[in-house]
């Protein structure tokens, strides 16, 4: 068997973009940001790096993720006219918050689907998958090669129902969802009802009859000792590299970035090790923080509040790192970056450098091959 080419495959295309703003109140009031977050509302990993001994912000960390009430499940061979159904719609898209993604599907090769926070439904099907489905939906949008098609329906309209009639397609998915008003909701009687992030897994085991799985989901907290830190003259950041910093942004990013993907940092043998040797370095305790699932950008949120308090308050720590990575097949319904996004898997993720003056937001968008 003839092997390919490898180095004649065409690069996978990636975006970067660089934003410096002195507060994240109104960094995420810019056009570009407010843009992207609604986007992309899924996310399926957070990272932070404090470097320093800090095992308190750790724990306030690991509640602003609502690790306690954030239940996760996977449901196998879930039919798309169960979504449609008014009793679904009304008792978790209606109420509360819902997200769903497909598990493990890969958008080239296999049908996705998508059900956003403002109750938006997002399927990619090939050709032969939408032929099959009946009803007075719209496609929104071809491929170059009409071999696949978006179909997005808004489950909360009152002909959502209407626009797919029938059909046998399932999906393998996992969703989380959030009850109403944290978890609690007030009846007609003084009593104080608890409503369960749980309700959604029964209702589709004992009610639509579907095998539910839990997932396991939740937080990572580690610190490592003597760890070179990359030294700042200056709190100074930039999005054009001409603050006078002792390292580049783009050797900070890449740093956290290691730390992020639990890389060793120190020189060994392998040649998977990294190591900075031109930028200063300054041996300390770097604490770091894990967060896998489906998380809302609430969630993300406080935590960039938190962290910016930290290094406000704490002049010893120079800078804090946030990684927030994506979800690769979450079938997005615009076009400005290709095809990706609509029917290839894609990267999608951005990091945040906070230091006590200022905030730097890099954001990367590319496909995936």
């Amino acid at each position: 068997m003839l092997c390919p080419e490898l180095w004649k495959f065409p690069i996978p295309t990636c975006s970067v973009e660089r934003i410096v703003s002195p507060c994240w109140s109104k960094m995420k009031k810019m056009n570009k940001i407010r843009k992207y977050n609604e986007a992309h509302p899924l996310k399926r990993m957070v990272s932070v790096v404090i470097p320093a001994n800090e095992p308190q912000c750790l724990l306030g960390l690991e509640a602003d993720f609502d690790v306690g009430c954030c239940k996760l499940y996977r449901v196998r061979h879930f039919p798309v006219m169960e979504m449609l159904k008014k009793e679904f719609v009304e008792a978790f898209v209606k109420r509360g918050t819902l997200y769903a993604v497909s598990t493990y599907a890969k958008m080239e090769s296999e049908d996705c689907l998508a059900i956003m926070p403002c109750g938006a439904l997002i399927i990619s099907l090939h050709r032969e998958t939408a032929e099959k489905l009946q009803g007075n939906f719209n496609i929104n949008v071809w491929s170059q090669n009409r071999d696949k098609c978006v179909i997005k329906i808004d489950l909360k309209s009152a002909n959502a129902r209407q626009q797919i009639k029938d059909t046998m397609v399932t999906f393998d998915i996992t969703l989380r969802w959030i009850p109403p008003d944290n978890e609690c909701s007030k009846s007609n009687t003084d009593m104080d009802v608890t409503v369960s992030g749980s309700s959604i897994a029964k209702y589709l085991h004992d009610i639509c009859q579907l095998n539910v799985e839990n997932v396991a989901a939740g937080c990572k907290k580690t610190q490592r000792f003597d760890e070179s830190i990359p030294m700042m003259r200056v709190n100074n950041l930039s999005s054009d590299e001409t603050g006078k910093t002792s390292c580049t942004n783009d050797e900070l990013l890449e740093y956290i970035g290691m730390l992020a993907l639990d890389c060793t940092t120190t020189p060994i043998e392998y040649v998977s090790s990294y190591m900075m040797d031109k930028p200063q370095l300054k041996p300390n305790t770097v604490s770091i923080f894990h967060r896998n699932g489906l998380i809302t950008a609430e969630e993300v949120n406080r935590s960039i509040m938190r962290l910016t308090k930290l290094v406000n308050e704490c002049h010893t720590i120079p800078w804090v790192g946030l990684h927030v990575q994506g979800i690769c097949n979450v079938p997005l319904h615009f076009m400005h970056h290709g095809e990706n996004g609509v029917y290839w898997n894609y990267d999608s993720a951005y990091t945040m450098v906070i230091t006590n003056q200022n905030l730097l937001w890099s954001n990367s968008f590319g496909g995936v091959l």
